[in-house]
């Protein structure tokens, strides 16, 4: 009878251990906002709730994961996400893309069921409304900055799928935004538009810049489009209403520009005898006291899809996994 107790034990050891590892992801505080707000060209692979960081391992293809904070354990998800899919996290729901259409993935009961049945290419996830943009890949663009043959639209639809509603048209490339009960996009006028949510009236804030490269802390960053695009990084105040040029270079200034709170790291590149550019100059920008430093040991064209969470970047580099930059063995950090 002892021997027969143990056993049940035992086997009832093994059957908790074989279970899901999801019962160790509690949450004390949950999201209103399921994305991780912030670096829009570079992408919402990865967003944040509680303890928790939910990342999509975009250089393996590996999967969706979940991982405490000041931890290096990692708990998989999901494995059948699209490479390089936004994900969202709302309560126990995780929203993400799989074979362009949106999902939602139940923490706790492991279930997946469709949100939206057809190709979509970016979202935004609000309490219990999806903001997204369809895809039609007759019609958009690989790179944000350059003009596609059809304008997008923007729908917002319920976390069941159900309620489908037309919320912006005339939407250039994939970037918008979300911020307080307002949807923010440029237009195919190269115009930064605001629609309330309530009255979906389209206000135009600004003219002359191309999709939103970030928007943190109430204000939005761009490249405008002239003289020409990339000499220069203009910001928007939303609270104040405010334009503001805060950086101008007379060389050309990299794209994968790295966002971190109150600063921006960016290169120049210098013009090559075969035609070609490369890295000229890296610098670091401080908005708080509109400063300017040239920095060592930051090597911005290996660095993509930079999102922050809590102060600390993750990012992609090659075929590392996503890493902090601050604690990547084979790089120094950026002081």
């Amino acid at each position: 009878m002892q021997k027969l107790i143990f056993s049940f034990i035992f086997i009832s050891c093994l059957f908790l251990t074989a279970c899901s590892n999801n019962t160790k992801i509690a949450f004390s505080e949950t999201n209103t906002i399921g994305n991780t707000m912030f670096n829009y060209l570079n992408h919402s692979h990865t967003t944040s709730q509680d303890k928790w960081i939910f990342y999509n391992d975009y250089e393996n293809n590996s999967g969706i994961y979940a991982q405490k904070k000041k931890s290096n354990k990692k708990i998989l998800l999901v494995s059948d996400g699209d490479e390089g899919s936004p994900i969202s996290i709302i309560g126990n729901e995780l929203f993400y893309l799989f074979k362009n259409k949106l999902l939602k993935y139940d923490i706790k009961t492991e279930e997946t069921n469709i949100v939206v049945d057809e190709p979509l290419q970016y979202f935004v996830v609000v309490k219990d409304l999806i903001y997204y943009m369809p895809w039609d890949d007759s019609d958009i663009s690989e790179d944000p900055f350059e003009a596609t043959e059809e304008t997008q639209t923007i729908y917002s639809i319920t976390t069941n799928g159900t309620n489908k509603k037309l919320i912006a048209t005339n939407v250039y490339s994939y970037n918008f935004a979300y911020y307080n009960d307002t949807i923010y996009y440029v237009d195919s006028d190269n115009q930064f538009v605001s629609i309330s949510l309530k009255n979906l009236q389209p206000i135009v804030l600004g003219k002359d810049v191309n999709p939103i490269s970030c928007f943190m802390n109430g204000e939005f960053y761009f490249f405008p489009t002239d003289p020409y695009p990339q000499y220069r990084i203009v910001s928007y105040d939303v609270a104040n209403n405010n334009w503001k040029t805060l950086i101008e270079e007379d060389q050309f200034i990299i794209r994968n520009m790295y966002f971190d709170e109150n600063t921006i790291f960016y290169a120049t590149l210098r013009e090559m005898e075969n035609g070609f550019r490369d890295i000229d100059k890296n610098y670091k920008y401080t908005i708080s006291s509109d400063s300017t430093s040239i920095i060592k040991g930051l090597d911005l064209s290996k660095i993509h899809y930079v999102n922050v969470i809590d102060d600390t970047p993750y990012y992609y580099s090659g075929a590392v996994p996503i890493y902090p930059y601050t604690k990547r063995e084979t790089s120094r950090k950026v002081n």
